[in-house]
């Protein structure tokens, strides 16, 4: 029975051991996108992760398609952050319309978030200037595209590809993974 349901037994320590030495690493296209969602330090160190497993590594083909078909976007959005923050920061036209309440001093409140605005507004300044282009310089891109040399599967044959997607479309109708998002 422990044969069927291995996922469910208590490894040993030296079968934890064997598995994780010997396994390889799938990897899927989130992964590769959070290279531009994470802080520098952050991407260095799940590179720094991934080129100690690099010989196990392998990468379906139509997860680095959909990495390049979501790259660019996931870029925009870092980009549109400075934008929404301030935005979102940008309060002080709601509270000045309650400046004849008999009771709140609006008067103190703006001139408390006009301070916070002005500190808000350096610090997304400073972030903004410190974010690297990767549009004109990708560094991450390239040392992707180096880790992942030699590690990406083939594509499938479009009529191998059309029988997947006809046997997944039970799974996708009724939501069960994986197979649909």
């Amino acid at each position: 029975m422990n044969k069927l349901f291995l996922g469910y037994c208590k490894k040993t320590s030296e079968e934890i051991q064997s598995m994780w030495g010997n396994c390889e690493f799938f990897l899927y296209t989130n992964i590769l996108l959070q290279f531009y969602r994470l802080s520098e330090q952050s991407a260095r160190q799940l590179l720094d992760i991934l080129q100690t497993i690099k010989e196990r590594l392998w990468i379906p083909n139509h997860v680095v398609k959909e990495f390049f078909t979501n790259r660019l976007e996931v870029m925009a959005d870092q980009e549109k952050a400075y934008a929404e923050i301030a935005e979102i920061v940008n309060v002080r036209d709601k509270i000045a319309k309650y400046r004849k309440h008999i009771t709140i001093d609006v008067e103190s409140i703006l001139s408390i978030l006009i301070e916070s605005e002005k500190k808000i507004k350096l610090v997304i300044n400073e972030a903004k200037q410190a974010h690297l282009n990767y549009i004109e310089e990708d560094s991450k891109l390239k040392e992707l595209l180096d880790l992942l040399n030699g590690k990406v599967g083939l594509p499938y044959e479009k009529n191998r590809l059309s029988e997947l997607i006809k046997a997944g479309e039970p799974r996708l109708s009724k939501k069960i993974p994986p197979g649909y998002t």
